[in-house]
């Protein structure tokens, strides 16, 4: 089984997943929560709310800021929330005070919007001997 970043999208589309692999996507900051002096957990609402964000478990996105020169960053995150949330999706995020991307997140309040793609992986082959290489498979 083998699906490229291609078919991600067309599949995507059809089942109303809001991801894509090769373009950012623009998604609003509807609620922020802060829970300790340096981690936050960031809501982010989707186009409907019953849309799908469409990333598989165990995948990340690439989400992309400014640092504090102004200067753009892309970075990779996985979000705490599933599928089977609908209508949004949740980040928590550690901000550490040199961090690059953590400034973006640090200046984010409600209402501004987050560009992201993914997932970031754009080939996932199962059959493929490197990725079954890297599988565990339990020995009962």
């Amino acid at each position: 089984m083998c699906i490229t970043a291609t078919g991600v999208v067309v599949l995507n589309s059809l089942l109303g997943r809001c991801l894509d692999p090769e373009n950012f996507k623009q998604f609003k900051l509807v609620k922020r929560i802060q829970l300790s002096h340096n981690v936050a957990k960031f809501t982010f609402a989707l186009p409907t709310p019953t849309s799908v964000l469409g990333l598989p478990i165990g995948q990340h996105m690439s989400c992309r800021g400014k640092d504090s020169l102004g200067e753009e960053v892309i970075k990779a995150y996985t979000p705490t929330t599933l599928d089977s949330d609908l209508g949004h999706f949740e980040l928590v995020i550690k901000m550490y005070p040199q961090g690059r991307m953590s400034h973006h997140f640090r200046e984010m309040r409600e209402g501004d919007y987050l560009a992201v793609k993914g997932p970031k992986v754009k080939i996932f082959d199962l059959s493929h001997p490197t990725y079954l290489s890297h599988c565990y498979f339990p020995q009962f």
